[in-house]
Formats: C-alpha cells, structure tokens, sequence
C-alpha cells in the first residue's frame, strides 16, 4: 500500500468523522481496525538483540514478537519492516 493512498484514506476518514458522516457503532469499529492496518503498512525498524549464545535475534516494533531477518512482515501481527541499511 502507497503511502500516498494511505495519507489520503487517513485524511477521508478523519473528514468522516469530523463531519459526523458516520455515528455508527459499526462504523466506529470498522475505524479502528482501519487505522491500525494502515499504522502497520508504515515501515517500522526492527529491534536486535544479542542473544545468551552470541547471536542476533530480531523483534517487531509492534508486537514484539520475533521476526526472521530481512522479512517484510512480521508474521504474528502483519507490521510491514524496514531493514536500514
């Protein structure tokens, strides 16, 4: 998802609700889960970690459950990784 489409929806639905289009309590619902799949498509920088043995391990900045390297996703909440270089 680009970022641009995520700026724009983001804008849409903080119009929605200041203009009150949308008072429903399934619509309030449906805004949350939105934003929070829209939070997870913004890159976020993994967490590294030396381990007891001398390796790496890597955590979401999410969840904070462990990621594999160079992974775009985590796979336990979907938070999409930004590797820097």
């Amino acid at each position: 998802m680009s970022d641009t489409f995520i700026n724009y929806f983001d804008q849409l639905l903080d119009s929605a609700e200041r203009n009150d289009i949308f008072s429903s309590r399934a619509f309030n619902e449906f805004e949350v889960e939105v934003r929070e799949a829209m939070a997870k498509q913004k890159q976020g920088i993994p967490d590294a970690e030396i381990t007891d043995i001398g390796g790496i391990q890597h955590t979401c900045p999410s969840c904070w459950g462990f990621v594999g390297y160079r992974h775009d996703h985590c796979e336990n909440c979907g938070q999409k990784l930004d590797w820097e270089d």
